[in-house]
Parts: structure tokens; sequence; C-alpha cells
């Protein structure tokens, strides 16, 4: 049903850092909500902002999902961040430290189960791919890094998040990678054969082999949703 990795890179095991990616799965009878978040590694409560993240994004969406799958796309964009900077700063104040050190990505899958339909959300160089039958298909890009990636704490972020309400009968999982995993995922520019294969099997236990076997100096972190096994017809 739900399959995840989360590791540590060298870059923090050296520094005897903690890892700062979070992951988090939630579901009803007629919804499912995972989200994926990567603390920017310079921030001093990097790791503690990717957490406050994921759990105010998941809690909210599935809190309020048959709303979400009625808005529109800025609606869904200006309302989630909201929601997880009224979390962090309600943080940020009670430690008395600058909201912006609580910064990360956040990306994030709600899946209606009755009406399969999937809702994504993504700020940041995470990677939404989706498997449909042979084909691996890439749902949302990550932004461009070079400069920095887009976070939560990016003034008018609301408007650069991706964000989309699809028809899911078609596709058989979802996974949501961090930037540690994707780039070990992909030789320049296309997925490795072996790494596709395993996504479109989900054969998730030799995806996580293949990428600790690799070096990882970021942390490494994905978390797969297997759609055919949420789905509301497959409910007791």
């Amino acid at each position: 049903m739900i399959t995840f990795m989360n590791e540590a890179g060298r870059h923090h095991a050296y520094n005897n850092a903690n890892n700062q990616d979070y992951i988090v799965f939630k579901k009803n009878r007629n919804f499912a909500v995972m989200a994926l978040a990567d603390g920017v590694s310079t921030c001093e409560k990097a790791q503690d902002g990717a957490r406050e993240a994921c759990e105010a994004i998941s809690e909210h969406l599935l809190k309020h999902a048959s709303r979400f799958m009625n808005m529109t796309e800025r609606e869904i964009s200006q309302c989630l961040l909201s929601n997880i900077l009224s979390r962090i700063e309600k943080k940020a104040k009670a430690d008395g430290i600058d909201i912006t050190e609580y910064s990360s990505t956040i990306a994030c899958i709600l899946l209606d189960r009755r009406l399969n339909k999937v809702l994504l959300f993504s700020i940041g160089d995470s990677l939404i791919l989706a498997t449909k039958h042979d084909c691996c298909n890439v749902m949302a890009m990550p932004s461009d890094s070079r400069n920095g990636c887009y976070v939560t704490t990016t003034h008018g972020v609301a408007k650069l998040a991706q964000v989309g309400i699809m028809d899911a009968r078609d596709i058989q999982s979802i996974v949501i990678c961090s930037d540690g995993a994707w780039n070990l995922m992909y030789h320049r520019n296309h997925l490795e054969t072996e790494v596709r294969e395993c996504l479109i099997d989900k054969k998730y236990t030799r995806l996580k082999d293949l990428l600790m076997q690799k070096e990882r100096f970021d942390d490494c972190s994905f978390i797969s949703m297997d759609l055919n096994e949420l789905r509301w017809r497959n409910v007791a």
C-alpha cells in the first residue's frame, strides 16, 4: 500500500546532523494523503520545519478533502501555504526564532478514493512520478535549484507552486522523491532503466537497495502510494 525510504546522506552524517527529510501518510475511508518535505540544510530548524510542513498540510488536506477537490488551483495553493505558514509561525514565535529558519520544500498528493481523482501540490525540488501500465510519467517537476529552490517561506511562493487535480483511473502508483533520491535515479536526465523497472513493477524494496548502493551525499527519501490498493472499491 505505502512504501517509503528515509535515509540520512553522507554530508549530514559527517557533520553529526539529523536527517532533514520528513514523510507522512494519513487516510480515512474516502481519502488518502502522502507528503514529503525536505528541510533547508542551512537553516537552524530545518528538521522541525519539514515536520511541521508535512503534518500541517496532511492534516488540513484530509480534514477538508472534499472542499479542496472543488477549489481552483490558486485557491488550493493559497489555502495550503497559509496553513503551513500559520503553523511554523506559531512554532517560530514559541521558540523565539525567525520563521525562515523553518524553511523546507513540500510535495503532497491527495487521493479521492471514491472518485479516482488526485490533487497534487509541490513547492521546491521534489519530484512526483506516476506509473501507468508500462510508462513512468512526471506529474510535478523539481524547480531549478541552481540559485536556490523555492521553499515554504519564499515571498510570493503561492503563485509559484505546482498545483493540479486530475483523473487517476489509469494511474497505478504515485511516488514522491526528495532531490537526494531522484538525483540518484536519473543519469543525464534519463531515468535509469533498472530504476524505471522497479517503479513500474512496484519493486520498492529493490529500489531501496539500488539507492543504498549509491553514494548518498544528500538525505535520500521517497514515499510511494499504490492506488490499486487504496481505491474505494477495496475499502471494507
